[in-house]
């Protein structure tokens, strides 16, 4: 591990000890702002009907490997939730993003590469609520896409499948998990993705969640830990800001990210 990355993993573990919990988006009833960030876990819970919600931010990753080192900033990452129908929502999500790849050893030789990246298009179906010891249960269907044409742009429709659970262990505490599938432009061999978050809710209008998540196939293990904190500015707006650290070498370094969700109507 290099210096830097050393550094980066020291000083997100701070960050995440300080931190640690989850969002509001397993404590919040139904009717209440549930949001699908600044975590990587998916909510079991689907937007209210006819209501439209705007989650929205920025994240910085760096990822340094023996060779190249890769710096990523994801501009506008919004994702966009109906409701359709009681229980299902439709969803879309993109960003802009530039990714700046240099060899470690010489910095000046860059390849940056920018745009729109591939646009998902999906929907988040309830299946069952809570009953004991049975959690809350979605099912996520994913289909990436690329509508422009950019450095980013994909072959072919990707699909992506994710199941999705919580349990409300008390008033202010609760656990989510994400089981899921999901395939890559020129793989035909899905990735196994996962993610693990627990969630304490400090206040009234503040969550604080921490988490693990990652993929592995085609030989490759990634696994990442993260943590961060949300503010309910009012009933429809809410504040976040994250931050992880990488624990495999197939990992990136680490990333930052902070946004706003939003609602309408409220």
């Amino acid at each position: 591990m290099s210096f830097n990355k050393t550094y980066a993993s020291l000083l997100f573990l701070v960050f995440g000890l300080i931190f640690a919990g989850v969002s509001a988006q397993n404590i919040e009833e139904p009717d209440d702002l549930v949001t699908d960030r600044p975590d990587q876990t998916e909510s079991s819970i689907s937007v209210p009907l006819h209501t439209l919600q705007i989650e929205t931010g920025f994240t910085y990753t760096y990822n340094s490997q023996q060779l190249n080192t890769e710096k990523e900033v994801n501009y506008g990452d919004t994702l966009l939730r109906f409701g359709i129908f009681e229980g299902m929502e439709l969803r879309m999500a993109m960003d802009y993003s530039t990714v700046k790849t240099y060899v470690t050893d010489f910095p000046a030789i860059a390849v940056m590469q920018q745009g729109v990246s591939p646009t998902t298009l999906g929907a988040k179906i309830n299946l069952t609520e809570q009953k004991g010891w049975i959690p809350e249960m979605a099912l996520l269907v994913h289909v990436q896409t690329s509508l422009f044409n950019t450095d980013f742009s994909t072959d072919y429709a990707v699909p992506q499948l994710i199941f999705v659970a919580s349990h409300t262990l008390s008033s202010k505490f609760s656990l989510g998990y994400n089981l899921g599938i999901e395939w890559t432009d020129n793989d035909a061999a899905p990735a196994k993705i996962y993610s693990l978050v627990a969630g304490i809710g400090l206040a009234e209008r503040i969550g604080i969640f921490a988490e693990t998540f990652g993929n592995f196939g085609d030989g490759e293990f990634v696994n990442m830990v993260d943590g961060g904190f949300t503010f309910l500015i009012l009933p429809n707006l809410q504040y976040d800001i994250s931050g992880g650290i990488g624990v495999t070498s197939s990992s990136p370094d680490f990333f930052i990210g902070t946004g706003l969700s939003y609602r309408l109507p409220h």
